[in-house]
């Protein structure tokens, strides 16, 4: 729930799927389930205050996707007006400007994300739906820094498969031999200037 407060915001958690982004994603839009409370449903309300975006999401372990929002990589924009229809909750659509070509694509195949709606000009008043079952995702919130498991909220992002392979440069590890190789030369450094310190002190004494 989103109230009057600015910067108030809900987010939930997706993963892309690797067969239909193989070659990774533009973001095309995003629908979600809101219903504003204090809103007519016969007329149009502006959502102009909220801000929607799309996160990386930061894993805590090897086992758990992570209940936390990494770095903001895109921004949709918001519908200038929209009615509500009083049910259980209007599918509101937020369009997405063309992504560069030439640069990979937001989003990547097999990669968790999450989706940020934010208030904030302290105007808009409205939910955001659960789908109240439970799952393998995860939403956070403004007031609960700790997560929820089991109610993701209705979202559906959309995205059009790059038509050649747009893929984000893999993070390579310094290999392991680079580390030996510095461990050993940081361990012969050692040894030689313990041989340097033990000849002084012989010296030194006479023995």
């Amino acid at each position: 729930m989103l109230n009057k407060d600015a910067d108030d915001w809900v987010a939930g958690y997706f993963f892309v799927n690797p067969i239909t982004c193989a070659n990774g994603c533009d973001v095309s839009g995003a629908d979600l389930q809101l219903d504003g409370g204090q809103y007519s449903p016969v007329e149009q309300s502006s959502l102009s205050g909220v801000k929607l975006e799309i996160f990386t999401n930061v894993a805590s372990s090897s086992t758990n996707i992570g209940k936390d929002l990494g770095q903001s990589i895109f921004q949709f924009n918001s519908p200038t007006s929209v009615i509500f229809n009083g049910n259980f909750g209007t599918k509101i659509h937020f369009s997405a400007d063309a992504q560069d070509q030439s640069a990979p694509a937001i989003l990547q195949p097999n990669t968790g994300y999450w989706l940020k709606l934010t208030n904030v000009d302290q105007s808009p008043d409205f939910g955001w739906f659960y789908n109240g079952l439970p799952k393998n995702e995860y939403w956070l919130a403004h007031y609960d820094t700790q997560g929820g498991e089991g109610s993701p909220y209705i979202f559906d992002v959309m995205g059009l498969n790059s038509a050649t392979p747009r893929l984000a440069p893999a993070i390579v590890p310094l290999p392991g031999a680079v580390w030996m190789m510095g461990s050993v030369l940081m361990g012969a450094l050692a040894v030689r200037r313990k041989n340097t310190t033990d000849k002084f002190r012989v010296n030194e004494f006479g023995c």
